[in-house]
């Protein structure tokens, strides 16, 4: 029998531990709503620097397409990548049939193995300790 008193210190212990998280949220809000023009300034700083991104990145590729230079300002690059586009069941098939680029969708094996016997497959059963979320109302039970 497992004695009371190491429940109570799981309970005190997650007690303790929500009083805290509520104190920092508490602390976090009220720090947020002191710099909520800063944020909002922040966000909009963020917003213009991706746009000024962008209109560059679209200005270094026109000079790419246009010279084919792929440096062409100070810290302005282009990188050229190879993009595949192919039909996914037959290039399945193909890898089924050359027995290469194959990989195991576990999870879903797993889901067949436990109903379907493999005999390659060997399932034990592992125990895991559970404490329940409300050890207040557990101990009031008891």
């Amino acid at each position: 029998m497992i004695p009371i008193g190491e429940i109570v210190k799981v309970k005190e212990a997650r007690e303790h531990h929500a009083r805290l998280r509520d104190m920092v949220n508490e602390a976090r809000y009220s720090f947020e709503q002191s710099i909520a023009s800063l944020l909002d300034e922040l966000e909009r700083a963020k917003q213009e620097e991706a746009s000024q991104e962008g209109l560059l990145r679209q200005a270094i590729l026109a000079e790419f397409v246009l010279t084919g230079n792929k440096q062409p300002a100070p810290g302005c690059g282009v990188r050229v990548l190879q993009k595949l586009s192919y039909d996914e069941a037959r290039a399945f098939e193909w890898a089924k049939e050359h027995e290469l680029a194959l990989k195991l969708d576990s999870r879903a094996f797993e889901k067949i193995a436990k109903v379907q016997s493999l005999e390659f497959v060997t399932i034990t059963d592992e125990p895991q300790a559970t404490i329940t979320t409300d050890l207040g109302k557990a101990l009031a039970e008891k």
